[in-house]
């Protein structure tokens, strides 16, 4: 069956590995845009994308929406040869800093959950500095229990590295494991491996369990992975390793948690100890 332009881009993206999820945001807007406008992208002119993308924000988009909508309709265009696709100007997004949970609150929210499985979940995902995807990817032997190391296989990015856990987290996970020796760490009630969105809504009930409202602070599994690169730089782990830890590429992306850790900020504030010995 011969393929359309947007069908050959789609499928030059998975040849280079790109991710289930990133696939599917491509397909999903690139039709998005040929359902509203009528025309594939690569035939419209500059001026009709950004009417486009205008209406699409005066449509109700938040600007991290219109940003990736832009950033696929200018990779489209580079990839069908257009020259001219770098007109198209992404929307600067502020970058927030991530909010953290404090050792107790994660500790409430182990305490809180009521299976032995979603406690060693949580405890993993804060212990390790998983992605809630990566999380759910792991088999039974990718752990190795005695020396608390856990191999994350084909990460984002592709890439395979190494994290570590806690003791804590081993027991909680042999516990729940019990004869288990192969096949998905974390499963359902039927069997089946749990997926990112199950993991997600346990998360959400167990914070909510603990007392955290949810206005003050949302309980997600990227929360606990903050929680984590956060509560490492507070006890002065080089943030090198905490970018190889995290599976980062750019150290860069793993600089924004020296803007959130306060208590490190404060110590270094304290030691230049700026006193003036006035009397009050």
């Amino acid at each position: 069956m011969r393929m359309n332009r947007i069908e050959r881009f789609i499928a030059e993206l998975e040849l280079e590995g790109k991710s289930k999820h990133t696939i599917k945001t491509y397909k999903s807007i690139l039709n998005t845009f040929l359902n509203v406008v009528g025309r594939d992208p690569a035939d419209c002119s500059i001026e009709k994308i950004k009417d486009y993308l205008l209406e699409r924000r005066r449509s109700g988009y938040n600007i991290s929406t219109l940003y990736i909508h832009a950033v696929v309709l200018r990779r489209y265009l580079s990839w069908v040869g257009r020259t001219d696709y770098e007109s198209i100007r992404p929307p600067r997004i502020g970058r927030k800093l991530p909010e953290v949970l404090t050792p107790e609150e994660i500790r409430s929210m182990v305490e809180a959950a009521g299976r032995i499985r979603d406690k060693a979940i949580i405890l993993l995902l804060y212990t390790s500095g998983l992605r809630v995807s990566e999380l759910c990817n792991l088999n039974v032997e990718d752990l190795d229990l005695e020396r608390g190391i856990v191999r994350v296989r084909g990460g984002k990015g592709r890439k395979d590295r190494i994290s570590f856990f806690t003791r804590e987290a081993a027991d909680l996970i042999r516990q729940y494991l019990g004869q288990r020796r192969s096949g998905p760490l974390f499963i359902n009630k039927v069997g089946r491996r749990m997926r990112p969105l199950n993991v997600q809504r346990m998360i959400k009930k167990a914070g909510k369990k603990a007392g955290i409202p949810d206005w003050q602070k949302r309980c997600t599994p990227h929360k606990l992975r903050h929680s984590f690169s956060t509560h490492l730089l507070d006890r002065n782990v080089d943030i090198r390793y905490i970018q190889e830890l995290l599976g980062h590429s750019s150290l860069a992306t793993t600089q924004i948690y020296t803007h959130v850790s306060v208590s490190t900020l404060k110590k270094h504030y304290e030691l230049a100890n700026l006193e003036l010995g006035i009397e009050t």
